[in-house]
């Protein structure tokens, strides 16, 4: 059963990468793609795993009744109804909007020299705020998985609200690129790469790799919104090299072999790691059919600033109290499956699937469909969804990063501007 329900998730998968990602022989980088990969990585590679490599799990001595065929394939029939379901609003909006124009490259109607201006002075005041609170932990920097950094309570809390400022840069730059097209002056272009070089590795110091690499995936969606879509064989060379990258940092901060078995390690751990939450959830209570949507409301309590509200660490001990279910996240992550079953239940989640796909098609138009708010918003939003959007609960990844860094501060960067004037030119290219 699993395999076929794997293989029916798999054909899924590739009808939509094929008819959102592809064409003119070029792959684009954008929401679709972003939430295929993640599905890809924290769904189906944990899963088949644990399905298929039953004997060799039993080493999670905690967590081998957990970690089984069964539950596995409950989980995968409950992606592939979901992704069905997805599916069906994301071919709905494409028929709405029809099929994309030619070739084409994103091109601003005209600079828009408010709009960089504001960028620059939000992408300073991240900057700034992000390295007085760096200096203000200054001691527990680059210290890999030292028990006093891991330990502390003052670091965990600036580490978030860093790498809610880290977000405000990596954004805020690819504003400032995609406003200034087609030319962005060299003095301008170096403060950014310092400011954008000195944050990342201060981050990395930290152990959030995973919000530095959405920033290189955000990065990797401007270019292919730029240039109309990447050749396979170079988005090949970025991502295996990109993976390479943070694996090995992952394993350095470890202070373990750096050889590639420990490296390729790192990687597969990440996506089984955050899938216990999902997994006690379903194999310690029954199946959750209806979730408590409305204690997803109380999720956007993170969107205050945390000197206003001190007590938003306390979401992440609501999860435990307030929801009444019995689960275990004991590295931390918590899997977009299991934050949607305790919201919405089996059947909320599958509904919401619709919209959801609608929204995600809709953002995933090829370059000639963007204005200029959508363009940031796509970029945006294909970082989020690789990464965050399925480890991280709802109040992080869908209330702070989708909502707010990907939906909120693209609509205050470009100024609400909506309407013609901020419609793109399109010039023909060929490939």
């Amino acid at each position: 059963m699993f395999t076929a329900l794997l293989c029916c998730t798999l054909a899924l998968i590739a009808l939509l990468a094929r008819s959102f990602c592809t064409g003119h022989g070029r792959i684009y980088i954008n929401p679709m793609f972003g939430f295929l990969s993640g599905l890809i990585y924290y769904v189906v590679l944990p899963s088949c795993v644990i399905a298929y490599f039953s004997e060799e799990m039993s080493t999670f001595v905690l967590y081998s009744h957990e970690l089984s065929l069964a539950n596995a394939t409950f989980v995968m029939g409950f992606t592939l109804a979901s992704l069905a379901t997805f599916a069906v609003g994301a071919y709905l909006i494409r028929m709405l909007t029809g099929p994309a124009p030619e070739q084409a490259v994103y091109r601003p109607a005209e600079a828009f020299r408010s709009d960089v201006e504001l960028a620059a002075l939000v992408l300073t005041a991240a900057t700034v705020l992000f390295f007085l609170l760096s200096f203000s932990i200054r001691q527990f920097l680059f210290m890999g998985y030292d028990s006093s950094a891991l330990e502390n309570e003052t670091v965990w809390a600036l580490r978030g609200a860093m790498s809610s400022f880290y977000s405000l840069i990596y954004v805020c730059i690819v504003a400032i690129v995609l406003f200034t097209q087609p030319r962005l002056r060299s003095w301008r272009a170096l403060l950014l790469f310092i400011s954008f070089a000195g944050s990342t590795t201060v981050l990395l110091s930290l152990g959030a790799r995973l919000y530095v690499a959405a920033a290189f995936l955000c990065f990797l969606a401007l270019y292919s919104v730029l240039k109309n879509g990447i050749p396979a064989f170079r988005l090949a060379i970025f991502i295996i090299g990109t993976a390479a990258l943070f694996g090995s940092v992952g394993v350095l901060r470890s202070s373990s072999s750096a050889g590639l078995a420990s490296v390729l390690l790192n990687i597969m751990l990440e996506p089984l790691l955050t899938s216990i939450s999902l997994f006690t959830l379903v194999n310690n209570n029954a199946t959750i059919w209806v979730g408590q949507a409305h204690l997803f409301l109380l999720d956007f309590q993170a969107l205050m600033p945390s000197f206003l509200f001190p007590e938003k660490a306390g979401l992440f001990t609501r999860l435990e109290t307030d929801y009444g279910y019995t689960f275990e996240a004991p590295v931390g992550g918590f899997h977009l499956l299991f934050s949607a079953l305790i919201n919405f239940g089996v059947l909320g989640t599958v509904a919401l699937a619709i919209p959801f796909g609608a929204f995600i098609a809709n953002l995933s138009g090829m370059p000639t469909r963007f204005n200029r708010l959508s363009a940031l918003m796509s970029i945006a939003l294909t970082g989020v969804l690789v990464f965050t959007f399925f480890r991280d609960p709802f109040f992080i990844s869908v209330v702070k990063n989708l909502v707010g860094m990907s939906i909120l501060l693209p609509i205050f960067l470009s100024r609400l501007r909506f309407w013609n004037d901020s419609v793109p030119r399109h010039t023909s290219q060929t490939t």
